[in-house]
């Protein structure tokens, strides 16, 4: 495992430290930092999972985040490489030292800004209408409002999270669906997910599945905490929601990398005639729910 990861962090990081090393003409205090962001890719992947555990604002404003930063511009260099490789070889005839200078800060400053609107780019709210087929009348303009992927942890405060609750309650949905990846890893931030999203409301209750971050820490104690703040976490079932005459079935399917998935558990109570609406928080799965006749994923 060690190997590999070493492996990886240096083949991410060579392209961004090859070219800074130029730029800067001071090879060895770039292969310095290198190495030291290295030091805590690999803490970060083989030591302990408590690395991502509550941290200070000094280590938050003065670690995670740069080490994201230099990551993300690191990759971002490598997916640019092939068009910096194109432009090189087009100036190779005309080529001189001022044009290589350019091309290789025109290839550092957009893998930057790239790296920071990556990084600090906000939730949007988007509005679909969706026909369905089949729908009883008393559903009709029936308004579900999904949330997933918060992630909370070191870069999603349980402060950031009740706020993304308080936009979601402003919709005034009938329903709310939590499609997973609600922690980033490991156990502290599971009381405090659990807590904010205890705080979304809806006609028809608040409905979640899981995902393949929630199994980074003991996915029992996050069903519990979820369901103690009042959430119904559907693993491989489904639950009928009820209104007037007509009828919606609403299931969830359980996490794909740990193999817990299973569509047709979890569309094992519905009935033929009754609109399923899916939560599901791998797209692999999407394409089972549709040979189901699954109304809305």
């Amino acid at each position: 495992m060690l190997p590999l990861v070493l492996l990886v962090a240096i083949a991410v990081q060579l392209p961004v430290i090859l070219v800074v090393s130029h730029l800067s003409g001071h090879r060895n205090v770039v292969m310095a930092f290198g190495a030291l962001w290295t030091a805590g890719f690999v803490s970060s992947f083989v030591g302990p999972r408590s690395v991502w555990a509550s941290p200070s604002r000094v280590r938050l404003y003065a670690v995670l985040w740069p080490f994201f930063f230099w990551w993300t511009v690191s990759l971002l260099l490598i997916v640019l490489a092939p068009l910096a490789l194109v432009a090189r070889l087009a100036l190779l005839s005309t080529s001189s030292q001022s044009q290589s200078q350019w091309l290789l800060q025109g290839w550092l400053v957009v893998a930057i800004i790239g790296a920071a609107a990556s990084l600090w780019q906000r939730p949007r709210i988007r509005r679909h209408v969706v026909y369905v087929d089949g729908l009883p009348e008393s559903f009709d303009g029936y308004r579900v409002a999904q949330i997933s992927d918060l992630h909370c942890g070191p870069f999603a405060s349980g402060l950031r999270v009740t706020r993304w609750v308080t936009a979601v309650n402003a919709l005034g949905a009938d329903l709310v669906a939590v499609t997973g990846d609600l922690i980033a890893s490991g156990s502290s931030f599971v009381p405090v997910v659990a807590a904010a999203l205890g705080g979304l409301r809806a006609r028809d209750g608040v409905f979640a599945s899981m995902g393949n971050h929630d199994y980074f820490t003991d996915g029992e104690s996050l069903v519990t905490a979820l369901e103690r703040a009042g959430l119904t976490v559907l693993r491989n079932q489904g639950v009928d929601v009820v209104r007037g005459d007509g009828a919606i079935h609403v299931a969830g399917v359980d996490d794909t990398w740990t193999r817990r998935a299973d569509v047709d558990r979890a569309l094992s109570a519905r009935r033929d005639d009754m609109p399923v609406v899916l939560l599901a928080h791998d797209p692999d799965l999407f394409p089972q729910a549709v040979d189901r006749g699954v109304a809305l994923t």
